[in-house]
């Protein structure tokens, strides 16, 4: 904490120069809106009253591109983790939030193009993204219920380009070590008010433990009509093909120590890993006048997961998924004569999930007799009303929503003699009030308190321990509170924000295994946490130089009215430090030298805490040269990750039973990728 308020101080000492020199004529200065997509509404940047992360990036883009953690690092207060174990995908958290996933992301809401990529129960992957076509990522890091409902602890809203210059071809290509070879193809049409992307990618990798290969192809096609400069519609499709995703599991720190690279016997024994077919389609509607905005969405997604666990009762999972939603909000403004603008916003957002799941015996990686077969299906409907005010200095914004979520699991099998047929509703109430001051032309303050909900998912629901169907009635709704406080100056050169919070959660969902489902995760309430922190960005654009900083302390807690056995122990699965610097060096007008270190601090791997992971520094560096004629573009990079070799855990796998925690982070990789343009 004492480097945190060194860097505090110094920040606030730049604050007070810059508002002692800058223009006092506040009134005077126009602030533009932007669509921020996290935020689901425009307004100017000046004016947001949340901890708000925009990061934009380029066609050339100069990573790996093996995981979306790579695009997420200069997010302070998240952590990414798992970037390389395919089969249980990217675990995101923000805050602590969505520590807990055992596989993909929970408690966080993911929005692609404006429209939902988490399903009505929470859960969300990514492995349908196609990194190369990210344009920007915004992140509002607190809790966003009052605009998302479910498992809106943060929320991470991607855009993807809209076109290429028209009628143009780009290739693209990374290999890498560790078997990395990917491929894409992009092609923009320019058509009259609008255009049409195409993007084919492939990607193999074979990995650098046992047990550890991936393929994917993709495909995606995105059609975009503009009807002025603010009003747009937007059809899109996406499918992804992903045959074969190999799990070498965790283990433990002897055998970590010993060979980090070896994967765990009993996943290779059952043939642990899985293949999932995936594919959406979506429309979006953005209509703006001088009074009204209308905004409304609507898909339809379907995925087929085949997945084998290290286990052989139930172990062998058959996964049919189909969910869709709609939704739409209204924005009314109205002026007064003294310059003072109300806006109301009225929304709803609809989801439906539908999962036939079937279990059966894991017969080293072939399937066996059924064990479970069931439909579970998660409907959920909230509405929300937004009021916003904005005078000369002043932005006040207070919002509610209520969801109604509905829950049902229907027993397709009856041959027990039994029927674990169940239905729940899990509603929730959540409100968020919000407000930011202009001190000065780019400085501002601003507050904010929110309340925000997450339900178990279904599949953390299904199948209680000691059980073979049914829902878990033990298990509950996550609540949170949090109260932030902020101060950031956005400027043309210099950009920085400091963001203090502090909240409270009850019920808290965690995952533990169990010595007779070895390999199985299961859930309980744990009590409540205590969450506080501080979270500092710092960007300088110098005339060859761009610097990129952030830092973040995270103070994490269970609280003591909780188990005496956790009571006071941190959360596990989040360190409670990190940070990025980042530095951009124009060495010519095209040659330019990318450095990037990374810190992720000690976490604990356990609720009791008795498993400390270190933590390390991680530095990556990379070189792009670009050139350009009339009729193509070329790029190349050349880069290494991980240039000390460091042998550190990316994943951590919580509460594991038999202390088997440990999966080794990317060692160093060398790759070079090339970009054409026709």
């Amino acid at each position: 904490m004492r480097n945190a308020f060194a860097g505090l101080l110094g920040l606030l000492a730049s604050a007070s120069t810059f508002a002692q020199s800058g223009n006092d004529s506040i009134a005077e200065v126009e602030l533009e809106e932007v669509a921020v997509t996290a935020l689901r509404q425009r307004i100017a940047l000046e004016n947001v009253p949340a901890a708000l992360t925009i990061r934009s990036f380029s066609s050339d883009y100069e990573g790996t591109q093996r995981s979306l953690q790579e695009y997420l690092y200069q997010v302070p207060g998240l952590v990414a983790l798992n970037s390389s174990n395919y089969a249980q995908d990217l675990r995101v958290s923000i805050r602590g939030f969505g520590a807990r996933a055992a596989f993909g992301i929970r408690g966080i809401k993911l929005v692609v193009d404006h429209i939902p990529e988490t399903t009505p129960d929470g859960q969300g992957q990514l492995d349908n993204l196609p990194l190369d076509l990210i344009e920007t990522i915004s992140v509002l890091r607190g809790p966003s219920s009052m605009r998302y409902g479910n498992a809106s602890g943060g929320v991470i809203s991607i855009d993807t380009r809209e076109a290429i210059s028209s009628d143009r071809h780009r290739l693209t290509s990374r290999i890498g070590a560790f078997g990395q070879r990917q491929f894409t193809y992009t092609a923009g049409v320019g058509l009259q008010k609008g255009g049409l992307l195409l993007h084919l990618s492939h990607q193999d990798i074979e990995g650098y433990r046992t047990h550890s290969t991936t393929r994917t192809s993709m495909a995606n096609l995105k059609y975009v009509r503009r009807f002025s400069n603010d009003s747009k519609w937007v059809i899109q499709a996406n499918y992804t093909d992903s045959p074969l995703a190999e799990d070498p599991g965790a283990i433990t720190l002897e055998d970590f120590n010993s060979d980090p690279f070896q994967a765990r016997s009993q996943n290779v024994a059952f043939g642990a890993g899985e293949s999932i077919r995936h594919f959406k389609v979506g429309s979006s509607l953005n209509y703006r006048s001088d009074i009204y905005e209308l905004t409304t969405y609507g898909f339809f997604s379907g995925r087929n997961f085949d997945g084998f666990l290290p286990f052989a009762n139930g172990g062998a999972v058959d996964l049919e998924r189909q969910y869709a939603g709609q939704g739409a909000s209204l924005r009314r403004s109205l002026s007064n004569k003294n310059q003072i603008r109300h806006d109301l916003i009225a929304g709803y957002d609809w989801a439906h999930q539908r999962d036939h799941r079937r279990r059966y015996e894991n017969l080293s990686g072939q399937r066996g007799a059924l064990s479970l077969d069931q439909y579970e299906r998660f409907s959920s409907l909230g509405s929300y009303l937004l009021y916003e005010l904005k005078a000369k200095r002043l932005f006040v914004q207070g919002g509610v929503r209520f969801d109604r979520n509905n829950l049902e699991l229907e027993d397709n099998d009856l041959s027990d003699g039994v029927d674990d047929s169940d239905a729940i509703n899990l509603n929730a109430f959540s409100p968020q009030m919000g407000l930011s001051f202009q001190l000065a032309s780019e400085l501002s303050l601003f507050a904010n308190a929110s309340k925000a909900y997450e339900t178990p998912a279904l599949s953390e629901l299904i199948t209680p321990p000691y059980s073979n169907g049914g829902f878990n009635d033990e298990l509950g709704i996550q609540q949170t509170e949090m109260l932030e406080l902020g101060l950031n100056r956005r400027g043309s050169q210099v950009n920085w924000e400091v963001v203090f919070f502090t909240g409270e959660t009850t019920n808290d969902i965690v995952p533990y295994e169990l010595e007779a489902y070895p390999g199985r995760s299961f859930y309980r309430n744990a009590g409540q946490t205590k969450r506080s922190g501080i979270e500092l960005s710092y960007q300088r654009q110098f005339d060859r130089l761009q610097l990129d900083l952030v830092y973040a302390y995270l103070d994490l807690r269970f609280a003591e009215e909780s188990e005496p056995s956790i009571a006071n122990r941190h959360l596990p699965g989040v360190p409670w430090q990190s940070g990025s610097l980042q530095l951009s060096y124009q060495l010519s007008d095209s040659l330019r030298l990318n450095y990037q270190r990374l810190r992720r601090g000690a976490l604990y791997a356990d609720d009791e805490n008795q498993h400390k992971v270190k933590g390390f520094w991680l530095d990556h560096l990379s070189l792009q040269k670009q050139w350009t004629s009339q009729s193509m573009g070329f790029s190349t990079v050349i880069g290494v990750q991980n240039m000390a070799n460091v042998r550190y855990a990316d994943n951590i796998r919580i509460n594991a039973f038999g202390s088997r925690f440990y999966e080794l982070g990317l060692p160093r990789q060398l790759y070079l990728g090339f970009n054409v343009s026709l």
